[in-house]
């Protein structure tokens, strides 16, 4: 955001807990919801979104985001979009984020959520990503691929007809570290604590499932097509990301 001479830099998540960690590192944050941002329009002169468009359930909704994108930028503004592609591989290059001996296994063997053998049920991944900010939260590993119903009285009339979604819906649950089955699922992620940190403990985890929507190759392209005033200056792939820089017509 430019005003005037003076540079003014701010950063929004719909997560009260993210923008907290972020504003005790000394960023100015706010909390916000990228379908509707609290900001006037054509008022900025940069915007980066990275790894936020592909939490979106829909297909209106993900519009909506990329268009109030869009409304905020000054005329000849640019914005950075980050989504998580299905293509995991690209180039005949694995992104860094399979495992090749996870995928090897998982590959072999169809594991089922009735699965409890060691195929399936590997150890728990202890690394965070640079996304996670040390929130709490690590991805969980140790998970079978399952599927969770999805109650109609969950899902908004609107919703099931963008994403055809019948009565009773289920969605996977990715098993992490390998390559995507559908672009929509639930990823696992535990919660950290002292006590599933130390091994050995018995203790449940508590564990958490968050929606994706991964992008096969040139679909955020023509999302972002649909947006007015928006032109898409470059696409590119970058570690298992489809990535696009965007022009404010």
């Amino acid at each position: 955001m430019s005003l005037g001479l003076i540079q003014f830099q701010i950063g929004s998540d719909y997560s009260s807990n993210l923008a907290n960690i972020c504003r005790s590192r000394g960023f100015e944050t706010c909390v916000a919801d990228v379908t509707c941002l609290p900001f006037r329009s054509n008022s900025f002169d940069i915007v980066l979104c990275i790894a936020v468009i592909h939490h979106m359930a829909t297909q209106a909704r993900r519009l909506k985001a990329v268009t109030e994108i869009i409304r905020i930028l000054r005329e000849r503004g640019k914005a950075l979009l980050y989504v998580w592609a299905m293509e995991q591989e690209h180039n005949k290059k694995q992104s860094k984020y399979i495992n090749s001996k996870r995928q090897e296994k998982f590959s072999g063997r169809k594991c089922t959520g009735k699965t409890t053998d060691d195929t399936c049920n590997s150890k728990t991944n202890t690394e965070t990503t640079p996304a996670e900010l040390q929130s709490g939260v690590t991805c969980q590993d140790n998970l079978s691929t399952g599927r969770i119903d999805i109650p109609d009285s969950q899902t908004a009339p609107s919703d099931r007809t963008c994403n055809h979604f019948a009565p009773t819906e289920t969605l996977p649950v990715h098993q992490n570290r390998t390559q995507f089955q559908e672009q929509d699922m639930l990823v696992p992620w535990q919660l950290k604590t002292k006590a599933n940190s130390v091994p050995g403990t018995n203790e449940s985890a508590n564990v958490f499932h968050r929606y994706y929507h991964v992008f096969k190759e040139g679909e955020l392209e023509s999302l972002c097509q649909q947006v007015p005033q928006c032109s898409v200056n470059r696409s590119y792939y970058d570690q298992g990301n489809w990535c696009v820089v965007l022009e404010k017509k």
